[in-house]
């Protein structure tokens, strides 16, 4: 079960290269100063509500 887990997040070494260039998009997009015209919304990866801090 570990090992499936592993390779579910472990990214190919053929996608590495897309993978960081998308990753380094969104930094350089989160690095820009806020404009209240052009808000940046975030979406996690989980449709979860988190109601409390636990």
């Amino acid at each position: 079960m570990t090992n499936r887990k592993i390779e579910y997040w472990v990214i190919p070494p053929e996608g590495d290269a897309e993978f960081f260039a998308g990753m380094e998009a969104v930094l350089d997009l989160y690095e820009k100063p806020y404009d209240t015209r052009f808000p940046v919304e975030a979406m996690d990866e989980q449709p979860l509500q988190l109601l409390k801090e636990t």
